[in-house]
């Protein structure tokens, strides 16, 4: 009789074990899921968090909010998101850059197709404007804040190509071994810009590239 008992007692354990085992369907591995899931935020919150992290603009370097709508030039910008406050250097511009802020503002002149005295045409054709840049393109290629405020102003004449590396006019009359195309030109002039220089605003003077006119150049093919 005993070893009948210690059967059934052996039964009884296995079912009490199987029983157990089969009402308890979470494993360990989706336990961990369920719980990292909950550490998480949900997932709109984090896509909020991402789209209103505002962008990061640097001070020393200019962002121009122009575009060829506003007929923006290529190598100045008239209108500059993060233009610095000349309040602080005001003195030192008054007393040493009082120079460069006296050229009166000429009249522009429409020369989109200029005629010489002796009925001289010109090639390509161009656009002259006068602007008040806030930053402009040095002789580097780097760009560069430029004084320009309603106390201190800086006026310059340009005149860039108005379809820069298309065909010059007349092109079929040139010998086929030339292919005539639209090139500007620059010259350098010195302006009273903006420097950074330990996180503190000076001012100093720069040579920068100002568009004087637009040449008919000819490419050997």
């Amino acid at each position: 009789m005993p070893p009948m008992w210690y059967q059934l007692i052996k039964i009884l354990v296995l079912l009490f074990a199987l029983f157990t085992t089969g009402t308890n369907p979470t494993t360990v591995p989706e336990q961990q899921d369920q719980a990292q899931r909950t550490r998480q935020p949900p997932e709109n919150l984090m896509h909020h968090m991402k789209t209103t992290t505002p962008p990061v603009i640097k001070r020393d370097i200019p962002q121009c909010v122009e575009d060829q709508a506003n007929h923006k030039s290529k190598s100045f910008c008239t209108q500059v998101e993060n233009y610095p406050d000349l309040s602080l250097i005001k003195g030192k511009l008054s007393q040493n850059f009082s120079n460069f802020f006296s050229d009166p503002e000429p009249v522009p002149v429409d020369i989109s197709s200029r005629l010489g005295p002796n009925d001289e045409v010109f090639l390509c054709r161009s656009r002259r404007r006068y602007l008040y840049p806030k930053s402009g393109l040095k002789s580097d290629n780097t760009w560069q804040f430029i004084v320009n405020n309603d106390e201190f102003k800086q006026g310059i004449l340009i005149e860039e190509c108005e379809n820069e590396e298309m065909p010059c006019d007349y092109s079929l009359s040139f010998p086929q071994r030339y292919k005539p195309i639209c090139k500007q030109h620059y010259v350098l002039r010195m302006l009273a810009s903006i420097r950074n220089t330990s996180g503190e605003l000076d001012v100093g003077q720069e040579s920068f590239k100002i568009p004087s006119c637009c040449k008919c150049v000819l490419k050997v093919l």
